[in-house]
């Protein structure tokens, strides 16, 4: 769909649409309204909209600002007026929200040095079925559900018409407007528009709650109590509730204004369960961080490679993407890498493990230990290399996890292989020092082998 079905787009969006050849209403589905009253509306108004650009063109008949001034006020996407519906380059299915249209008549006055007055939208959300080409479908009906409950219409203009191509070819094809009340649209429920045509699938288009705040204006509610968060995705809790206390790759803890914290298991990016559904969301705080965290000597009980203490009490390790963040944040930096008494902590796939056991795992279960997470690279960090029996075209064709199930070790060369880096010196690191150096830290993590 290219340039022809914008130009298309613009002829639709004339004040009516003219219905020739009427056809039997048996068969046919004929324009209807059904009165609703919107419980609210969208923000900003077009009201509120029309405000500002006076203003704004009073103050400065500057058209360029008049723009900034509404589109600041719509917020991100202000200029983007049609959401479309895909389904067939031959229909147009749109969506269009009341502040945006309003911004697309506004801009079209300006161009066309008209008044501003004459720029205006409607307060409803607009619902188009536009067929531009004869073998376009035939949509029926079209539902707007909101929690799988039907939204009425507050109007309906969508019935057959008579397209004719260049060669005389015609078709009779539904099209027309619908509009419902933006309250339908509002965030916090699962909102979905189906076109439903005369034969082949459904044309569905679903909305997440950050485009429905985008569309309306209108800030996704916030639940009173915990039990509320079961079922949001991850960015939408952090959103409403801020930077967790703790946080893993399996669920997040916040602080309260009670002694207990309230843990969140996280499954799929989303919520699947809560500590205390009752505990009431007014009641949680930020994490308590040190705004001001000293720089120290790391103490003797401090894991080797730690460069900084987080308020949970986890360190974060030389070389290791990783932060303070959902960690209650910074509680101490230290001025150089530990190397005291504590356990020599190694980062090995994103997981910490001490040293002296990780040496300790074959490397079968090394792969284990790391899951998903086994990489080739690792493997061959741990001269886990091809078996003879196994060519090299199969071997290329196994995953990692495949990879390292069957391989064999194999004693390292330094004529034909370097010495590898140890998991404990960071990879911006490694790559400054000498030759002389790298092999002298190989030999301290790896043994005298090389």
């Amino acid at each position: 769909m290219n340039a022809t079905p914008v130009l298309v787009l613009l002829v639709f969006l004339a004040p009516s649409v003219a219905a020739p050849h009427a056809q039997s209403a048996s068969a046919r589905q004929a324009p209807t309204r059904t009165a609703a009253t919107p419980v609210a509306g969208c923000r900003p108004t077009v009201p509120a909209l029309k405000k500002i650009a006076s203003d704004q063109w009073n103050a400065s008949h500057d058209s360029d600002r008049v723009m900034q001034a509404v589109d600041s006020a719509i917020g991100p996407g202000a200029a983007d007026t049609w959401t479309f519906v895909p389904g067939h380059d031959g229909l147009l299915f749109t969506i269009a929200f009341p502040a945006r249209l309003y911004r697309f008549s506004l801009s079209e006055a300006l161009r066309k040095r008209e008044p501003l007055t004459s720029a205006s939208a409607p307060s409803d959300v607009q619902v188009d079925v536009r067929p531009t080409q004869i073998d376009a479908p035939n949509i029926e009906k079209v539902i707007l559900e909101r929690n799988g409950a039907v939204v009425p219409a507050l109007s309906n203009t969508l019935a057959p018409h008579v397209m004719i191509t260049r060669l005389g070819a015609k078709e009779v094809i539904n099209g027309g407007r619908l509009t419902y009340p933006c309250s339908a649209f509002f965030p916090g429920a699962r909102v979905t528009v189906t076109g439903i045509p005369t034969v082949g699938g459904n044309i569905v288009q679903g909305f997440s709650d950050d485009e429905l705040e985008a569309f309306t204006g209108r800030e996704f509610p916030r639940p009173a109590r915990a039990g509320g968060l079961v079922g949001l995705s991850t960015s939408r809790i952090y959103k409403l509730l801020g930077e967790s206390a703790t946080r893993t790759r399996d669920g997040a803890a916040f602080n309260t204004n009670t002694a207990d914290r309230l843990f969140l298991t996280i499954k799929d990016g989303a919520v699947v369960a809560v500590s205390n559904e009752q505990v009431l969301l007014a009641d949680l705080r930020p994490p308590t961080k040190n705004p001001n965290p000293l720089t120290i000597d790391a103490p003797l009980d401090t894991p080797r490679g730690a460069v900084v203490r987080c308020g949970d009490g986890q360190y974060v390790l030389r070389g290791e993407y990783d932060s303070c963040e959902g960690k209650s944040g910074v509680a101490e930096r230290y001025s150089a890498p530990a190397v005291g008494s504590g356990p020599d902590v190694l980062v090995m796939c994103g997981r910490k493990v001490v040293s002296a056991e990780w040496n300790a795992m074959s490397e079968k279960q090394q792969a284990t230990f790391c899951g998903s997470a086994w990489t080739p690279q690792q493997s061959s960090e741990m001269n886990c290399v091809r078996p003879s029996t196994i060519g090299t075209w199969d071997w290329n064709r196994m995953n990692a996890a495949q990879q390292s199930a069957v391989c064999v070790p194999e004693a390292p060369n330094p004529a034909e292989k370097p010495c590898p880096r140890p998991p404990t010196i960071g990879t911006y690191d490694w790559a400054r020092m000498s030759d002389e150096a790298k092999l002298t830290a190989c030999r301290a993590s790896t043994g005298p082998r090389y």
